[in-house]
């Protein structure tokens, strides 16, 4: 398609989709004027195989065209290629493309915790109610809470913090390196109302290309580089400063940008830390769109999992940034029937 005029495409959830829901995409002109009357043809397809296409007739340059998709159940994550052509409507002349690759996901990617947690106290700090759902849907017993304050000494083996519920009054503001300190697996996520997060502060990363993945670590399993990439793509990334010998693990983050890197801080997205016989996670990713993004609901099992595993030492600065790009998943892509 590259003598064509080259169509903007956006997916919701940028193209991450869970099996058996009803999505949309928006298709636009790359200009706001100059565009002649057009007919886009689109088309879904795995390998050989078309899974829906459709006409639309396209929208003056000033508006996008919504398409909206039946999306199939799959048994395995599933890459679906999409594809349009706007051709012109008086001469059938082929004015413009567009195509992109769309990740569909099984419906049941949180698992069950049941086993695992049985016998822990796990509380939770959140306003998110599709949160807490996914949490009662891993069948993990947990204690809402309202303010960190209300833990008192009775502190929980896991503790969640939910998206942007800390603030810098007073109260919600509690030592979480002694909770850590003393066996509690605290995990963290994505903090903006605050300037610092567990004695680490806040930044703003204005470039958020080159992110790097700690590929083999299980805070990312089934999430690659790319993903990584086009989830924080979209969205202003605060990310955690590590100063430079800190003792923690960066799993998403950037390397110092001099060329010495040796004696610089980290900027990270995904961070643990062993603290004493506890630890502590610091997630700065997106992940808030709980009930219909795959990428957060995938990252929430992570966290999940890896809250029930022993804290172990954290390796020392000198590999903390040692790390392969995650690769692609490369698996065959296999549909499962609608409705199964």
């Amino acid at each position: 398609m590259k003598h064509l005029i080259v169509l903007l495409l956006t997916f919701a959830h940028g193209g991450h989709w869970l099996g058996g829901r009803t999505e949309s995409l928006s298709i636009a002109w790359p200009a706001e004027s100059g565009m002649p009357a057009a007919t886009l043809h689109w088309e879904c397809t795995v390998g050989p195989v078309a899974l829906a296409s459709g006409n639309a007739e396209m929208p003056d340059a000033a508006h996008p065209l919504t398409v909206s998709l039946s999306v199939p159940h799959v048994r395995i994550t599933t890459r679906v290629h999409f594809s349009c052509i706007a051709r012109d409507k008086v001469s059938d002349k082929q004015l413009a493309g567009g195509e992109s690759n769309i990740v569909i996901y099984p419906d049941d990617l949180i698992g069950t915790f049941e086993k695992q947690y049985a016998g822990k106290r796990f509380s939770v700090l959140t306003r998110s109610e599709s949160l807490k759902r996914l949490i009662d849907l891993a069948r993990i017993r947990a204690d809402s809470i309202t303010n960190l304050s209300q833990l008192g000494l009775n502190q929980p083996d896991v503790l969640i913090v939910g998206p942007d519920e800390l603030t810098s009054r007073p109260l919600q503001r509690p030592a979480i390196l002694p909770m850590a300190d003393q066996g509690c697996q605290v995990i963290l996520l994505r903090q903006s109302n605050v300037d610092s997060v567990a004695g680490y502060r806040l930044t703003r990363r204005e470039d958020v290309s080159n992110l790097n993945g700690k590929s083999d670590h299980p805070l990312l399993a089934n999430l690659d580089s790319d993903t990584l990439q086009a989830w924080i793509t979209h969205d202003p990334a605060m990310a955690v400063r590590l100063p430079a010998g800190d003792a923690s693990l960066p799993i998403g983050f950037w390397h110092p940008e001099a060329a010495s890197r040796s004696g610089l801080p980290v900027d990270a997205l995904l961070v643990t830390k062993t603290v004493g016989t506890g630890r502590i996670v610091l997630c700065q990713l997106p992940a808030d769109d709980w009930a219909d993004d795959p990428r957060s609901q995938i990252l929430l099992h992570n966290l999940l999992a890896y809250a029930t595993t022993r804290p172990e030492p954290t390796p020392p600065p000198g590999r903390r940034c040692a790390s392969a790009a995650a690769p692609v998943n490369s698996e065959r892509n296999i549909l499962a029937p609608v409705g199964e």
